[in-house]
C-alpha cells in the first residue's frame, strides 16, 4: 500500500516529467516554426533595401540548436557597403539567455565563406575602371554612390545583445575589399559582442591563409600566400563610428 507521502513524491515527479517535456517541446517546434516562416526575415529586413537577410534552409533539429544553407546577409550605411554568403553554418545558442534579451551564441560553425566590402563613393570618383575594380554586391546598385545620411531612431534601451563566444568557419574562399581580392583556402576564428546602436566589439579574430592568391584589380600582387593575421577590435559605438570610421579602434 502506497502512502500519502510516496504518492505525493510521485506526482511531484511526474508533473517535472511533463514541464520538462513540454518545455523542451515549446523549444523544439517554436524555433522551427520561425525558421520556416518569414517572421524573422521582417524584423531584420524592415530598413528596406539597406539590409537583407536571406537563407535557402534553416533548421532546429535540437533545443538550442539551428543549422542552415545559404545563408546571405547584406548592409550598408551612408559610406560603405558589405555583405556575406556562409554555405553551410551550424550555431548553438543559450536558451536561459534569452529570457534576458541576449542572444547568446556558444558556438558558430561553418564552411564555404565569401565575404565583400566596399566604400560608397562621389559620382565623380565612380570611374569606369573603379567599377572593374571593386565588388560588385548584389542587390546594391553601382556604382555605390555616397548617400545622405538617414534620421536614425535613437536607442531605445530594448535592442538585445548579441554575443558570439566561438566562430570557426572553414573553407573561406574569398574576401574582396575594395580594390583587394583574395581567393583561396583560409579558414576564419574568433569571437564577438553587439549591442546595435550602443557598442561592438571583437574580442578576438584570426584569419588563417593556408593558400591563395591577392589581386589588385586585375593584377596579382602575391600567389601562393601563405599567411596569419590576428585581430581585435576595441570596443567602440556604431552610431558615432559608422563605416570605415570604426577602422580607429582595430589592433
Amino acid at each position: 500500500m502506497r502512502t500519502p507521502k510516496r504518492r505525493t513524491i510521485r506526482w511531484i515527479a511526474i508533473g517535472i516529467i511533463l514541464l520538462a517535456l513540454a518545455v523542451g517541446g515549446v523549444s523544439f517546434v517554436v524555433p522551427n516554426l520561425l525558421l520556416r516562416s518569414d517572421f524573422l526575415a521582417k524584423k531584420i529586413n524592415r530598413d528596406g533595401e539597406d539590409t537583407r537577410l536571406e537563407y535557402e534552409s534553416a533548421t532546429s533539429p535540437w533545443p538550442g540548436t539551428v543549422r542552415v544553407k545559404n545563408l546571405r546577409f547584406r548592409n550598408r550605411d551612408p559610406g560603405a557597403e558589405w555583405a556575406f554568403h556562409l554555405e553551410e553554418g551550424e550555431l548553438t545558442y543559450s536558451l536561459g539567455d534569452l529570457l534576458r534579451k541576449r542572444f547568446h551564441v556558444t558556438s558558430l560553425s561553418g564552411r564555404g565563406f565569401v565575404f565583400r566590402a566596399r566604400e560608397r563613393v562621389t559620382p565623380s570618383a565612380a570611374t569606369p575602371r573603379l567599377l572593374s575594380r571593386i565588388p560588385p554586391i548584389a542587390g546594391f546598385s553601382d556604382p555605390p554612390l555616397i548617400a545622405p545620411s538617414k534620421p536614425k531612431r535613437p536607442p531605445t534601451g530594448k535592442e538585445w545583445t548579441i554575443q558570439v563566444d566561438r566562430v570557426a568557419i572553414e573553407e573561406a574562399r574569398e574576401i574582396w575589399i575594395d580594390e583587394y581580392r583574395y581567393n583561396g583556402d583560409s579558414a576564419v576564428t574568433g569571437a564577438f559582442l553587439l549591442r546595435p546602436k550602443h557598442r561592438a566589439e571583437v574580442l578576438r579574430g584570426k584569419l588563417s591563409v593556408r593558400s591563395g592568391t591577392l589581386r589588385s584589380g586585375r593584377d596579382v600582387i602575391a600567389e601562393d600566400v601563405r599567411v596569419t593575421i590576428d585581430t581585435r577590435i576595441a570596443p567602440w559605438n556604431p552610431s558615432q563610428y559608422p563605416g570605415s570610421k570604426m577602422l580607429r579602434f582595430v589592433f
